[in-house]
């Protein structure tokens, strides 16, 4: 496998991030650090201390999705590759309990997520999920972890942040859409590849802790901007037509509910200027539409019974079924 670690600006993260891979029980083939143009000495500092591991040097940020792409691009073809996000720090075990699970997964499993605790001890992910209402979350966020996701069971997206992706998976679907820059570029290659019959499990023994927007958190309106445009993408891409009116819809209503949030946080401008950069991007995104749902190899049925009504529907005892 390939293990690939976009960053930008994130020395003081990526340092501790790579002293936690040489810890791991089980050691990847490959390493691909991308810098997407950081201006902290990043690619300089990992040759000088990892020389095994390749340094792509970009010279600008190409977000999430890009850096991710370069890293993909760079690795050996014949590697499953897997992501890490420059903030985490994975368990000694955490490859190791990825390729196990691999290994026994049936070959309709493509993508296979870590559990992502937080530095504060809480649970930060177990996966993702997108309710009916457009909005996308994180499988336990918040949580005290009690074991309640320690079965391994099939989940709707991973996140992208410490993740295996199987080699023949991007093949067929895609790599990241770059458009996405960052936020949701995760779910919608997930979307993507469970629209063309491939399965996202969670493996719970693979362990890492994440800081949790450790680089966009020092950019201020970034993730609003983001995650207020990029749902627009997802949606307009995957959701299948019969399914897509009254989801857009209900999706206009959460958007306008949270447009009052970003005036509390004097962010309103923002928000307002990544619903505009949206629309300008529909007849691109209606392009892309087309080649999506031509892959799709599952009824409308099933992918309406992914996309629960409220966040409460999904249970970690009771919703998930076994993957």
């Amino acid at each position: 496998m390939c293990v690939v670690i976009p960053t930008w600006n994130g020395w003081d993260m990526l340092e501790h991030c790579l002293i936690a891979l040489d810890r791991q029980t089980v050691h990847p083939a490959q390493v691909v650090v991308v810098d997407n143009g950081s201006g902290d000495g990043t690619g300089s500092k990992v040759r000088d201390r990892w020389p095994r591991v390749q340094v792509v040097d970009l010279p600008e940020n190409e977000g999430f999705a890009g850096g991710c792409n370069r890293g993909i691009e760079a690795a050996a073809r014949d590697l499953d590759i897997v992501l890490l996000n420059n903030d985490a720090r994975p368990d000694p075990t955490w490859l190791e309990e990825l390729v196990r699970a691999g290994d026994a997964a049936p070959a309709r499993v493509g993508v296979l997520s870590a559990k992502m605790i937080g530095s504060n001890g809480l649970i930060d992910s177990t996966g993702d999920y997108l309710t009916s209402w457009g909005m996308a979350f994180q499988r336990g966020h918040g949580e005290l972890d009690e074991g309640q996701y320690d079965r391994s069971t099939d989940i709707f997206s991973a996140c992208g942040g410490a993740s295996l992706f199987r080699r023949t998976l991007l093949e067929q679907v895609g790599t990241f859409d770059e458009s996405f820059f960052a936020y949701y570029e995760d779910v919608d290659l997930c979307f993507r590849a469970r629209l063309a019959g491939w399965d996202v499990q969670l493996v719970p023994g693979a362990t890492v802790v994440h800081e949790g927007g450790g680089t966009s958190g020092r950019v201020l309106g970034f993730r609003r901007y983001h995650a207020s445009r990029n749902v627009w993408f997802l949606l307009v891409k995957n959701v299948p037509t019969p399914l897509l009116p009254g989801l857009l819809l209900r999706t206009a209503l959460v958007q306008a509910w949270w447009l009052l949030a970003a005036a509390r946080h004097r962010q309103l401008g923002t928000a307002l200027r990544a619903h505009r950069d949206a629309l300008r991007r529909v007849p691109e995104l209606l392009r892309a539409r087309r080649v999506v749902q031509a892959r799709r190899a599952v009824a409308v049925s099933e992918v309406a019974r992914w996309l629960p009504r409220r966040r409460s529907d999904v249970s970690a005892r009771t919703s998930d079924r076994p993957g």
